[in-house]
């Protein structure tokens, strides 16, 4: 499967903004970087993105250099909220963008709207917890949960043991869910 071309990521991108501003989630950086990661990694949509283990869970420079080109050209823009820094809106170009992209939004909507639905309105650290819990499970694949959340928090020592625990039990509680409505592409 091929990565996306510019547009047709920033449509994507641009449309997930909406679906968690819509929810009333937060869509700070780290809620969009979370969610790709689980476009990409468990749903197997071709967002184009490279992510590696960062100080927060998984992370994607491209995509942090994206979010920069999206609000030069207006397809993103920030809102202040207060006490918890800026969160993305849909900018005076998104919806042109969208449009753009409307077949890869078509093509991919089950998948983005189930993603917003399950991770959209979670905080940063829950969804720090469950990036890191996807990707030590895909590293990982045969290893029992308690195996799992021990490598997470070898990996992150600020997350406790149970949340560690709880994060992978979550996670899988999510891919058996997107297993369940076919929504893992093959």
């Amino acid at each position: 499967m091929t990565a996306l071309e510019n547009i047709e990521r920033w449509a994507l991108v641009a449309k997930l903004v909406q679906g968690m501003r819509e929810k009333r989630g937060w869509a700070g950086e780290t809620h969009i970087q979370k969610t790709l990661f689980f476009l990409k990694h468990l749903l197997q949509v071709p967002v184009g993105y490279t992510f590696v283990l960062y100080k927060h869970g998984p992370y994607s420079f491209d995509l942090h250099d994206d979010l920069g080109v999206m609000l030069a050209h207006f397809i993103l823009n920030t809102e202040p909220r207060s006490g918890n820094g800026a969160s993305f809106g849909i900018g005076d170009t998104g919806e042109t963008v969208m449009e753009r992209g409307r077949m890869v939004v078509d093509q991919y909507e089950d998948q983005l709207r189930f993603t917003v639905d399950a991770l959209g309105t979670k905080d940063v650290r829950t969804l720090e917890r469950y990036g890191t819990a996807l990707l030590v499970k895909e590293i990982f694949f045969d290893f029992k949960d308690e195996v799992l959340a021990e490598k997470i928090v070898e990996l992150k020592p600020h997350i406790p043991s149970p949340l560690a625990l709880e994060a992978v039990h979550e996670v899988s509680k999510i891919e058996k869910d997107a297993e369940s409505r076919n929504l893992i592409i093959e």
